[in-house]
């Protein structure tokens, strides 16, 4: 987000370009458009230098936009962070849950983490309970990897819940 200042000087040195809107309510919209792309004022004045070093005339907003894609964006530093591993699809991995109805009313369960081919161990799983009275098969059940992307993972998804439930 950029500040009311910047907003303010970018669109009046977008005011020099050939043809811009002089419509309050356009340039409003413009303005949104520029706080919207860009992540700080740093931003917002290349985007604008940019735009006015390399134009004459006004664009239009879709030119604003591809610019900030090429000129901005694709410079910005990307965040480099764990690697997965081979078991895991960026720090998830898929485990197969079967509930088991006990002789005393409670229920037991047991997570399975498929290695492998998990469509045959899906299949070798559910031929195994086909017939079971007593037992319940869940497939597609994504859990964080043990890995240090699931790591990951798997506090980013703690900090949701906890700021979801407020605790």
């Amino acid at each position: 987000m950029i500040s009311v200042q910047q907003n303010a000087e970018c669109l009046t040195k977008l005011g020099m370009l050939k043809f811009f809107p002089v419509k309050e309510s356009v340039v409003a919209e413009i303005g949104r458009l520029l706080n919207e792309l860009c992540e700080n004022d740093h931003e917002a004045r290349r985007l604008t230098g940019i735009a006015v070093a390399r134009w004459s005339e006004w664009p239009g907003p879709n030119k604003i936009k591809e610019l900030y894609a090429s000129e901005i964006a694709s410079r910005r530093p990307r965040e480099v962070g764990p690697e997965g591993c081979g078991k895991c699809s960026g720090g998830l991995r898929p485990v197969f849950q079967v509930f088991e109805q006990l002789a005393d009313g409670s229920e037991g369960k047991q997570i399975i983490y498929p290695e492998g081919n998990i469509l045959r161990a899906e299949q070798e799983l559910f031929r195994r309970f086909a017939n079971s009275k007593t037992h319940r098969v869940y497939t597609g059940v994504l859990v964080p990897c043990s890995c240090p992307l699931g790591v990951r993972e798997r506090d980013k998804l703690q900090q949701v819940e906890s700021q979801r439930y407020g605790q």
